[in-house]
């Protein structure tokens, strides 16, 4: 684990992939890094393809929280006129832009058919399952 504040870290994905599958979502502990908190697997290698391309992920309650500081008297007709529970806290979603990006825009690759073959079927070239049942068959 390295402080990216404080170390220098290379933001290319150097020709990897990076992704993590959402089998385990429902047994698992949500994730909570910064202000996110989620329990969607798939917002790891956002927040990471995020900081690679140095943009923010935006929040929607942080935004609702800024315009009602900022116009109070608006707030209020508004909260007169369609109900005050319309603006509650607790919207579950966040944004982002690639238009806020500051260098070129770097994205990984995405494993070939022979990576994602090799991957599953180890260095013999068969699944860990066939090799065994074939162990078994020959008892």
């Amino acid at each position: 684990m390295s402080d990216s504040r404080y170390v220098a870290v290379h933001r290319g994905y150097d020709g990897r992939f990076f992704w993590r599958g959402p089998d385990t979502k429902d047994i698992s502990a949500r994730y909570n890094i910064g202000w996110v908190s989620t329990q969607e697997p798939q917002f790891l290698p956002l927040m990471d393809f995020l900081w690679r391309n140095d943009c923010e992920m935006h929040s929607a309650d942080q935004d609702l929280v800024q315009w009602r500081r900022d116009h109070q008297v608006r707030q209020t007709e508004i909260e007169r006129t369609i109900g005050a529970d319309v603006f509650s806290a607790g919207c579950h979603w966040a944004y982002f832009s690639l238009n806020e990006a500051k260098a070129p825009l770097v994205f990984p690759t995405q494993p070939t058919a022979a990576q994602v073959q090799r991957q599953s079927t180890g260095a013999g070239g068969r699944s860990i399952a066939s090799r065994v049942l074939s162990r078994l068959r020959k008892m």
